[in-house]
């Protein structure tokens, strides 16, 4: 069993692998109203779903977003 904590690092090394890869940031089928109460909404903060080179203040940034996107949602 994973604690919340290793499950928060992840999700969010996942998202960060995605979005290493160029992934689309849409998903395939739109959510529904039941996922968005286990979503974690994160602030892609204008980055374009296919970033090639990044610098790593910009890296930072990103992971400080998804951050607060998951302390925000653990606070619910």
């Amino acid at each position: 069993m994973f604690t919340k904590a290793a499950l928060l690092r992840l999700r969010f090394c996942a998202l960060l692998f995605l979005l290493s890869i160029g992934a689309a940031a849409q998903p395939l089928a739109p959510a529904q109203p039941a996922d968005w109460q286990r979503t974690i909404s994160i602030d892609c903060l204008n980055f374009s779903p296919k970033i090639k080179r990044i610098s790593d203040a910009r890296k930072q940034q990103l992971m400080d977003s998804g951050r607060q996107g998951a302390q925000a949602f653990f606070k619910k």
